[in-house]
């Protein structure tokens, strides 16, 4: 198996290694349908525990940016050349030193996506993706008092797309 890299600053990492350089922002707003699986009895009054299950749409918002020096204006190196002057068999404390002489902080590039995979709803400013979600997931939830509810709930999202 050849594996490729994708386009832009990671094709300096080739197999040798890999050093994360983005920073991911993501929000999502949904509007699910929540059922109780609890049995509706008319002789047991109020019930104190409540299970349920949810599914519902959203939609999530995604910026993904790369930390990309265009590289050294004194020295003339590179980006590239910057990370492929790494020696990733070294201690630990030496790769991140090296790293972090490579980058410069700044998140202003925005990532690029293997194989052109981007098939948003729409590019906000600052090429945030919007996308479709589809959520589910379920939990469970105590009656404290008439006002008070304490629950526990996991909730997946899935956006039919890896690119995020």
């Amino acid at each position: 198996n050849v594996v490729t890299p994708a386009p832009g600053p990671w094709a300096a990492y080739g197999p040798a290694g890999y050093l994360p350089n983005f920073r991911n922002q993501t929000h999502m707003g949904s509007v699910d349908m929540i059922y109780s699986i609890n049995p509706a009895s008319y002789y047991r009054g109020n019930p104190k525990f409540n299970i349920y299950i949810l599914a519902g749409y959203g939609i999530v918002a995604s910026d993904v940016d790369v930390d990309a020096r265009q590289g050294d204006a004194q020295t003339g190196t590179t980006y590239a050349a910057g990370y492929a002057g790494i020696n990733f068999f070294s201690k630990k404390s030496d790769i991140k030193k090296a790293a972090r002489s490579v980058q410069d902080g700044q998140y202003e590039t925005n990532a690029p996506v293997a194989n052109n995979g981007r098939d948003p709803i729409t590019r906000l400013n600052r090429n945030w993706l919007v996308r479709h979600a589809m959520t589910f997931g379920g939990g469970i939830a105590y009656k404290l008092s008439n006002k008070i509810n304490v629950g526990l709930e996991q909730k997946f999202v899935n956006a039919f797309n890896d690119d995020m």
